[in-house]
């Protein structure tokens, strides 16, 4: 159900026991997790359990209030913000292009904050562009209006690769995408990681795409990992919580079983 590339052995992000509470109310209670180079944890729950702020507390956005957060090794706390962020790449459901730049000028904005020189920008924005299915001669002079809805998402993607950070977080990143599109991004996706390996970390409500796209996938309720495992094993897990998420793939297989 799922796709498994070679693991490495180094730990990109690391987790222990992490909490985090707003007005007394925990969101995120004794989380523990470890990201490694090449694995993607697909993170899926219902909303309101976490899964957003844990991603902040990553890239430092917010502060636990106990437990730690290190990012190779290193805690949060001791990164310059600055640096964190060139480790992080960050895409988002809503990709949020600058309207007023073309697609190439979207792409390349990192690398000319990090004052790469312009050949280098310019090679580094062809080979993403090429490499998330957008060639660059028919689309780097078009602006983001000129695209459709999974042609932004696949450049959000490219941006958030620009810079060749070692992790890669995903907020929802294909939520809003119709089905068709999303499969084809998915597809898209596992590709690029296949090549790249990143350690990635997607959020997404979606158990199905947490299955499909996961190396391990992470269930979160009420701010607790409640299970964290490979897509077969998560398949057949027994917790409640794990179980209320599947129900929909079931249901969905049995009506498709039905209908033959």
């Amino acid at each position: 159900m799922g796709y498994s590339p070679a693991v490495t052995d180094g730990v990109e992000i690391e987790l222990r026991g992490v909490c985090l509470r707003r007005g007394g109310v925990p969101v995120l209670d004794g989380v523990d997790l470890e990201i490694r180079s090449g694995e993607t944890v697909a993170l899926v729950g219902r909303s309101g359990t976490g899964k957003s702020s844990l991603l902040k507390v990553i890239n430092g956005l917010l502060r636990p209030d106990s437990g730690s957060v290190r990012i190779h090794g290193k805690s949060v706390d001791e990164w310059n913000p600055y640096d964190l962020r060139r480790r992080l790449g960050y895409v988002l459901q809503e990709v949020a292009l600058f309207p007023h730049l073309t697609i190439g000028q979207n792409v390349g904005i990192v690398p000319r904050l990090l004052n790469w020189d312009p050949t280098r920008i310019a090679r580094r924005t062809d080979d993403l562009l090429d490499l998330v299915g957008l060639p660059p001669g028919t689309f780097a002079a078009r602006t983001p209006a000129e695209l459709s809805g999974g042609q932004r998402q696949r450049v959000g993607v490219a941006r958030a690769l620009a810079g060749d950070p070692p992790i890669l977080l995903m907020d929802e990143p294909f939520g809003a995408l119709d089905p068709i599109t999303r499969g084809e991004i998915q597809g898209e996706f596992r590709r690029i990681q296949a090549r790249l390996r990143k350690a990635v970390l997607l959020v997404t409500h979606d158990m199905g795409e947490a299955l499909t796209l996961g190396t391990r996938v992470g269930v979160l309720a009420e701010g607790r990992l409640i299970a964290c495992d490979a897509p077969d094993r998560i398949a057949a897990h027994s917790d409640p919580h794990v179980r209320a998420l599947l129900q929909p793939l079931r249901d969905a297989t049995a009506a498709l079983g039905a209908s033959r």
